[in-house]
């Protein structure tokens, strides 16, 4: 699944090779700005072909904020959970 996305990819970028930088540009622009409550229902709608447990799930992370949109104190961005971390 993954190496047909990326197939597409070089398609929509009309490039002659796939190198693991061209994983980054968007393929798409778009000029609207989405607030967080809009991207959360987007989403949830989404994934919707994946079950309603799944879409469920999701729904409620988001209601329960398990995830992070925005910078906090104490929160790293980019990198995963390390338990060793001070």
């Amino acid at each position: 699944m993954l190496q047909r996305y990326f197939r597409l990819r070089q398609k929509m970028l009309k490039l002659p090779d796939m190198h693991y930088y061209d994983i980054y540009p968007p393929l798409v622009s778009l000029d609207r700005k989405f607030s967080l409550d809009e991207m959360r229902a987007t989403v949830v709608e989404a994934v919707k072909p994946l079950g309603k447990d799944y879409g469920d799930l999701l729904a409620q992370s988001a209601a329960a904020k398990w995830m992070d949109p925005f910078p906090r104190p104490g929160k790293y961005s980019g990198r995963l959970h390390e338990s060793g971390r001070l």
